[in-house]
């Protein structure tokens, strides 16, 4: 019994003395000890805590620069020279290199790589340690991490599959989103499972310099999501129209003066924004489709004025003019009728004209523009039901 109560306190000291970083006393406390001893109580203190003493450490000597009550870098060299196992890790399988890299602590990093430390280590997250220093911004240690070891700089990571450069952008960190792209981090990589680039969660960020970045780094605009959404795509589906002003202006390749209905040549649609400007998503929605389905009619000409058609339909057969339901606006129909008054007699592949789909949708300002334009109120569906039968339930 006293000899447990004395291995309890001596325990306790130990703990008492990795918290208040005092080297000079742990290394005569180790030294006391002999090797041997030391090294099996380094082992065994935190052997049933959430961590290991030099996990701990780790964590307690936060970014190394701001601390002024102790000193657990010299406490984590005193615990590695006493044969302090550098890879082990706590209950979240972090070892103390993630803990210094997320803490941006760059001179213990360098301690612990010097030291054998793997930086391809993974934690119950699937993260390695660039992943973590990348997650909290910590720049010192993202440059230190791919100098050191640069092919994990595009290395997934987590359950969805993400590169540190999707990290960094998420984080809309544009310094450690420099850092990794002059560092050879790819700029088209996919998340693996929503398929996004960093393109696209620049564009979520609302952040343009970092989506001017990118798309001055090498970002294809025609890389495309799970629902097969390109950058242009996106672009159309928000009310700020200058991301896609920038796509625009930086992938143009060919003159405005294309007419609204003309195809494109091939040599524009051998362009990435020419093929762009065609793409369909999914559902075979072009940018053009997107932009009326949301309202946006600056996106509308801006498209226009670049070549993209007007009169590509998606894979119902339904055309932008359709499409032009889906909100209360009628901008975007009118400019659509201005280029190609045909569009009123559009049918999809159930024989339903724009002005079926308004009368259905119950869009009354759209219906009126149809009307008011000349749309036939007899022309029959598929099912022989004309806009009548619709607005009438019969």
């Amino acid at each position: 019994m006293p000899g447990e109560v004395n291995r309890m306190d001596g325990n306790e000291r130990f703990r008492q003395l990795l918290y208040n970083g005092n080297p000079v006393v742990l290394g005569s406390l180790l030294a006391e000890l002999g090797r041997a001893e030391a090294k099996k109580l380094i082992e065994e203190c935190y052997r049933e805590q959430p961590e290991t003493a030099l996990v701990y450490c780790a964590k307690r000597a936060g970014d190394g620069k701001h601390r002024k009550d102790g000193d657990q870098l010299e406490c984590i060299k005193l615990l590695l020279s006493y044969g302090a196992q550098i890879n082990e890790t706590d209950n979240s399988s972090r070892t103390a290199l993630h803990w210094s890299c997320w803490n941006n602590n760059e001179p213990l990093s360098t301690i612990l790589l010097d030291n054998g430390a793997d930086p391809s280590l993974l934690d119950i997250e699937g993260f390695n340690c660039l992943h973590m220093a990348v997650s909290n911004s910590a720049l010192d240690c993202v440059r230190l991490v791919i100098g050191r070891r640069k092919e994990l700089i595009n290395r997934r990571g987590g359950e969805n599959g993400v590169t540190p450069l999707l990290i960094a952008v998420q984080k809309a960190d544009i310094n450690v989103v420099t850092s990794l792209v002059t560092s050879g981090a790819d700029v088209n990589c996919q998340e693996e499972v929503s398929e996004r680039t960093p393109l696209h969660y620049a564009l979520y960020t609302k952040k343009k310099d970092l989506f001017e970045y990118l798309l001055l780094h090498g970002a294809d605009i025609t890389k495309t999501d799970h629902r097969g959404t390109t950058i242009i795509h996106r672009c159309c589906t928000i009310q700020d129209a200058s991301f896609l002003k920038q796509v625009l202006k930086l992938g143009r390749s060919f003159p405005h003066s294309l007419s609204t209905h003309t195809p494109l040549s091939a040599p524009h649609t051998a362009s990435p924004l020419g093929k762009a400007l065609l793409m369909g998503d999914s559902e075979g929605a072009t940018p053009v489709i997107v932009a009326c389905q949301n309202g946006n009619l600056e996106q509308l000409t801006l498209l226009v004025e670049a070549g993209a058609p007007v009169s590509n339909k998606d894979k119902f057969q339904r055309c932008a003019l359709h499409h032009c339901v889906e909100n209360p606006a009628t901008e975007c129909a009118e400019y659509l009728l201005r280029a190609i008054p045909s569009l009123l007699t559009c049918a999809d592949e159930e024989g339903l004209t724009p002005l079926h789909m308004a009368v259905i949708a119950g869009n009354v300002p759209l219906v009126k523009l149809l009307l008011k334009r000349g749309a036939n109120l007899q022309v029959v569906d598929n099912e022989k039901h004309t806009v009548i039968h619709w607005a009438t339930g019969q």
